[in-house]
């Protein structure tokens, strides 16, 4: 798919676990914006009423358009649980959501849905938890991933995850294969992408005592581990020539812009990139996390920690104090390892990214 399609090599999602993320794709705005916290699960009255007058749904939009939108998930944030699912916006909402075996009838039930709806405008929507921790993928999956690898040759774990993506892949082909049997792949506009990463650096073992601890999971930290994530788009109206393609796929974009890639005017196609790159994406980007943010742009970021919450377990035991903010030179420290002393995060793009601070 990524082969005939834009991959940008630097995405990153605007929050580090999956409601946050996941509603800031939806409706274009940060969890702030929106009104809501971004450190529990569940919502107080107030912040329904915050979420229900500031949210806007690109599935909606596209609802009132003529599409038929459809979702098929497997997550919890998707029901009714938090009182803003997933579902918001969507008139057709298909839950599969069991602990293990959910994402083989998941693929198929959205194979029907495209069979279905072939000769009509439809926005399809599946969401896979496969690759969340813990990881159960299917032994074939896991029998073709040298254990140990070499990336991680002590972790266990991360081969479970290479496995668990690798199914999801294989999904994803069924998805592309039933589009192109159904003569829709030249017809259809595909986006791939994630809500956020997962930690498996040992440096990055750090978290509260909240859901998970910190490797083989994620919604502790601000680290890129967490936050780079894939985003794909295989537009089959736009043409570009192989040099541009090379040139936008470097640029960086932050995951809430897909709510006005969606929106975008379909009658001018060419015009999508534009907007998308120069309009909806202009670093540095605003990260939320609980109990922190980040700012980020082209090279630096810097994380701040909410008063209180700097004592941070590493491991099950051992506890540490990090400073209120850590800023990191990401071209020199790609792994985030290396805090800077304060006043040495300067760059060509000082001015905006100190503009941009608190």
């Amino acid at each position: 798919m990524a082969k005939d399609s834009i991959s940008f090599k630097n995405a990153f999602s605007n929050a580090n676990w999956t409601r946050a993320a996941m509603s800031s794709i939806f409706h274009g705005k940060s969890n702030i914006e929106l009104g809501i916290n971004n450190l529990f699960f569940e919502l107080s009255g107030r912040e329904r009423e915050n979420y229900r007058r500031n949210a806007d749904s690109f599935a909606a939009g596209l609802a009132k358009r003529g599409y038929r939108d459809i979702s098929v998930i497997d997550n919890i944030f998707a029901l009714d649980f938090t009182d803003i699912g997933l579902d918001q916006g969507f008139s057709e909402v298909h839950n599969i959501s069991r602990d293990r075996r959910q994402t083989d009838p998941q693929t198929r039930l959205a194979l029907e849905k495209i069979k279905q709806l072939k000769n009509e405008p439809f926005v399809l929507f599946i969401h896979y938890n496969q690759a969340h921790h813990p990881y159960q993928p299917e032994k074939r999956f896991l029998s073709k991933i040298k254990t140990p690898t070499s990336k991680f040759p002590a972790d266990k774990e991360y081969a479970e995850y290479l496995a668990s993506v690798s199914y999801i892949d294989e999904q994803v082909g069924r998805v592309i294969k039933s589009l192109k049997e159904n003569k829709l792949y030249n017809e259809t506009i595909l986006v791939f992408t994630s809500d956020h990463g997962e930690l498996f650096l040992k440096a990055h073992d750090l978290g509260f005592y909240h859901i998970y601890t910190g490797t083989h999971s994620h919604g502790e930290t601000l680290y890129d581990e967490e936050l780079r994530i894939p985003l794909i788009i295989h537009d089959p109206f736009l043409k570009i020539g192989k040099e541009e393609k090379n040139v936008i796929e470097k640029k960086y974009v932050q995951s809430k812009s897909l709510h006005t890639f969606f929106n975008h005017d379909r009658a001018s196609e060419i015009n999508w990139v534009n907007n998308f790159i120069n309009s909806a994406n202009r670093p540095p980007f605003f990260i939320e996390g609980r109990m922190m943010h980040a700012w980020l742009d082209t090279r630096h970021k810097k994380i701040f920690h909410a008063p209180g919450y700097r004592h941070l377990r590493r491991g099950y035991r051992r506890s540490i104090e990090l400073t209120q903010a850590q800023a990191y030179d990401r071209l020199h420290d790609k792994e985030e390892i290396h805090p800077l002393k304060n006043g040495q995060y300067f760059s060509i793009e000082e001015k905006n990214f100190q503009a941009s601070l608190p």
